[in-house]
């Protein structure tokens, strides 16, 4: 698990302007979210709500990935997220909604 130490670096520059750099960061955490999903599903949670689009988009981008080998992990995560941001109100439709982004966009 060493490579899990630089993640928050990592989720940090997501959204950098720079495409090379942005591809090569995006690459490394799917492929570290491939060995290790929990190190990396809160942060990228987090991110996908940025109000920043790029940011939010390329975390996004990333989560769709895991669903790929971590569904039910991101499924999750989601549901949290979405009861900590929604609770009390609306918790049930916007979880459905949140839950179902694995098969649609995530936004």
């Amino acid at each position: 698990m060493t490579g899990v130490q630089v993640i928050p670096q990592l989720i940090a520059r997501i959204d950098t302007p720079r495409q090379l750099v942005g591809r090569l960061i995006s690459q490394l955490l799917m492929d570290i979210g491939k060995a290790h999903p929990q190190a990396l599903v809160y942060p990228l949670t987090v991110s996908a709500k940025s109000n920043t689009p790029a940011r939010r988009t390329a975390a996004s981008k990333v989560l769709k990935s895991m669903c790929e080998h971590s569904d039910a992990l991101v499924q999750q995560a989601l549901l949290v997220s979405c009861a900590q941001f929604y609770f009390p109100h609306n918790c049930l439709d916007a979880c459905k909604n949140r839950l179902s982004h694995c098969n649609q966009t995530w936004l």
